[in-house]
């Protein structure tokens, strides 16, 4: 295993992520069973490095219209999704420093959160100690041979692979691109700060 990254810190995507762990909203449910088995993965990693900083803290989300909340609860509850319809009271027990209370909001105690740049340091410091080899190159394009990806153009120069694996965040079309594949990403606007430490207020994701 070679793996091919410009920084330390897993590239561009990883120190942008926000590293919510979920199969939240807003997805069919083929990709909602894709997100699940992602969440198991996670699990799984967390049990073979005890040291991955990760939380299974769960998640708070009022963010949609109520209608459109019920929807997506009656939706991945069917799916299997261990969804909690919560008050205002049960908002205030699962987060009491909330200084405002929603009146209906959805919580799902199995979500977590990975500390995205020290998750994939550990993760890379694991796969060196199995004999992965790491690269600091930018991947300019997919190398196609007989009809197949054989490996990747990258600044430092051609990389012969038997397989290849696409993991550039917002990037990957552009990758993906130079094989003729059409990748359709959606990349919604967000904002991430971050702070001084801080006493602990939060006891999941809001």
């Amino acid at each position: 295993v070679t793996v091919i990254a410009d920084s330390a810190a897993g590239g561009v995507a990883t120190p942008n992520s926000f590293a919510w762990i979920n199969a939240s909203w807003g997805n069919p449910e083929p990709y909602f069973r894709l997100r699940t088995r992602a969440m198991a993965e996670w699990s799984r990693l967390a049990q073979d490095l005890p040291d991955l900083p990760l939380s299974w803290c769960g998640g708070l989300c009022w963010d949609l219209p109520a209608a459109d909340m019920e929807t997506y609860a009656t939706e991945h509850s069917a799916w299997g999704y261990g969804i909690s319809q919560v008050d205002r009271a049960g908002a205030a027990r699962i987060e009491p420093n909330l200084t405002e209370l929603p009146d209906f909001a959805l919580h799902v105690a199995e979500e977590g959160v990975a500390e995205p740049v020290a998750a994939v340091r550990a993760l890379l410091a694991d796969a060196k100690r199995h004999g992965a080899k790491t690269i600091s190159s930018t991947v300019t394009a997919l190398v196609q041979t007989g009809g197949r990806i054989t490996g990747v153009d990258t600044s430092h120069g051609l990389i012969a692979s038997d397989e290849v694996v696409v993991a550039a965040g917002v990037g990957s079309p552009e990758i993906a691109a130079t094989a003729g594949i059409n990748l359709p990403i959606e990349t919604p606007p967000g904002l991430i700060v971050h702070s001084r430490p801080h006493e602990k207020l939060l006891n999941g994701l809001v």
